[in-house]
């Protein structure tokens, strides 16, 4: 028989045995730059027929495999491990979920695409660390809850884009998923307790400084 999908995704992989354990891991890496989750299916091969695990399993086989995502995923991802049966026939299913981009795996950064996992240039790596720079500050929540932005919607307003005030926190990303204003929300507020500074520099080497602004 096989599985519901029978075909391997951006977030979905089959492995026929867990002697391909650390490939598995290293596809749940790239699965985790792409869109924040991945499943990895032990005892499947890769046309999606369930073959199943010959090998005994049990506690021991899960505290192998968390382990070894502990040593390889950087940052630490605690993945979910289970057992499935289908028609008798034992498979083991590793999830895992996470937003804490870039992830490696022993060392590599990869990115899912499609059903393979493509290296990623250093500029893909950098434009990940200033995502997820932001994705936290959007899930930080704010020491100050009583915040006005008045000044930002005049500024939308002046850009011609419509503003809903009932709605515009959240339209505009300054809550987090409880509801409360985030760390973005108190650094774009009228009034905050922080400070930008603008330094411009002569050419690109950063030895001139032109101008500084506070």
């Amino acid at each position: 028989m096989k599985i519901d999908i029978p075909f391997e995704t951006e977030k979905q992989e089959f492995k026929s045995s867990l002697a391909e354990l650390d490939k598995g891991i290293s596809s749940l890496a790239a699965m985790l730059n792409k869109s924040g989750y991945g499943k990895v299916y032990f005892g499947i091969a890769n046309d999606g027929e369930v073959i199943g695990l010959k090998d005994s399993f049990g506690l021991e086989t899960t505290k192998k495999i968390s382990t070894r995502i502990a040593e390889l995923i950087k940052p630490v991802v605690i993945p979910r491990i289970s057992f499935e049966a289908y028609d008798d026939k034992i498979v083991i299913t590793v999830e895992i979920e996470g937003y804490n981009k870039p992830y490696s795996a022993n060392g590599e950064y990869r990115i899912r695409v499609g059903s393979e996992n493509k290296k990623m240039e250093p500029s893909v790596i950098s434009e990940l660390v200033l995502s997820n720079s932001l994705t936290q500050m959007e899930n930080v929540e704010a020491l100050n809850q009583t915040l006005s932005f008045n000044s930002l919607k005049a500024l939308f307003r002046n850009k011609g884009l419509t503003v809903n005030d009932k709605k515009f926190a959240q339209n505009a990303g300054l809550l987090t998923k409880k509801g409360t204003y985030n760390y973005l929300a108190e650094l774009l507020a009228d009034n905050n307790n922080y400070s930008i500074k603008v330094v411009r520099f002569r050419g690109i080497d950063k030895q001139e400084m032109i101008s500084r602004k506070k």
